[in-house]
């Protein structure tokens, strides 16, 4: 039996489903996700990313996929109540200009913009 607190983990949306990120479960690259250039309101959405109600914290130092670069903080995993993603994810928005999923992002927006 699962405690309340787990049935809401498990009722949760993941973001971050890339190919990059989990190999071999079939996937979208994440690159069919990035933007030429800086869009509108990239840096709220980032913002959010980094802003939610942290899970859980990774022991596992976090890299850049493409680069192998150290990104230069904790792995947290984050939810808002409704999605949950890494926060990690906000360094692919930042570097790569990485559009996440339309839903999700007008979700952000939604409840940061009014």
């Amino acid at each position: 039996m699962f405690s309340s607190q787990e049935r809401k983990v498990l009722s949760l949306i993941y973001i971050g489903k890339y190919d990059e990120l989990i190999p071999n479960r079939g996937y979208e690259s994440m690159k069919l996700h990035f933007s030429e250039s800086k869009y509108p309101n990239q840096d709220i959405i980032s913002n959010y990313l980094n802003s939610g109600k942290v899970d859980m914290v990774s022991a596992e130092l976090p890299f850049d996929v493409f680069t192998g670069d150290r990104i230069k903080k904790e792995k947290i995993g984050m939810n808002d109540g409704v999605y949950m993603w890494w926060n990690t994810l906000a360094h692919y928005v930042d570097k790569y200009n990485l559009r996440l999923p339309e839903e999700f992002e007008n979700y952000i927006l939604k409840g940061t913009l009014q």
